[in-house]
């Protein structure tokens, strides 16, 4: 499965602007008598879905979900469903030497439930903690969402990692005798 990005920019009144995505595509390997084909395919969900974004992280989790976290893209405040007509321009303009480049990241979570096809976010007890990010690290390890790093901006880096619990365990629980052990 393949989420969102950020594709061929935008061209208004002769000025370039972002071109961020939220589509759902998924990959598929057809054997068949005579040959194998692989074939993209866009997938629909149901209900609602994450806004568009690019840099975010994706992951895999029991064969069934798939996780997306963070990213960049519009502000809060763009009407991503909208027509873009002549009139209209993209929030995000892209960098030229004379001008800051703006940036939007995002510090949500969806996941994408494969057998019903459908998106969830979900609500995290501390999102005030976990700072908005984008161009970040993410893998899962065994019940836990594993975060490392990332951007805050064009000139901001961080280095935390940050561990989101995907069946409401403690990440940093001890699961030996030793109390001065931290074993996840």
């Amino acid at each position: 499965y393949l989420f969102g990005g950020q594709g061929n920019n935008i061209v208004k009144q002769g000025e370039n602007f972002d071109n961020f995505f939220n589509d759902l595509h998924r990959f598929r390997i057809i054997f068949e008598e005579g040959g194998v084909t692989a074939v993209w395919e866009k997938v629909e969900p149901e209900g609602i879905k994450p806004s568009k974004r690019s840099s975010h992280s994706a992951c895999a989790y029991k064969d069934r979900y798939m996780f997306i976290m963070g990213g960049e893209g519009y502000p809060p405040d763009f009407n991503e469903d909208a027509p873009l007509d002549e009139n209209t321009k993209p929030p995000v303009k892209v960098d030229d030497e004379e001008e800051e480049y703006p940036c939007y990241p995002k510090n949500d979570v969806w996941f994408y439930d494969v057998e019903v096809n459908q998106w969830f976010k979900l609500k995290i007890k501390n999102s005030e903690e976990f700072i908005p990010r984008f161009a970040h690290t993410c893998n899962i390890y065994k019940d836990y969402l594993v975060v490392f790093g990332g951007l805050r901006d064009y000139h901001h880096s961080t280095n935390d990692i940050c561990c989101l619990s995907l069946d409401g365990s403690d990440p940093f629980a001890s699961t030996s005798n030793n109390n001065n052990a931290v074993v996840p």
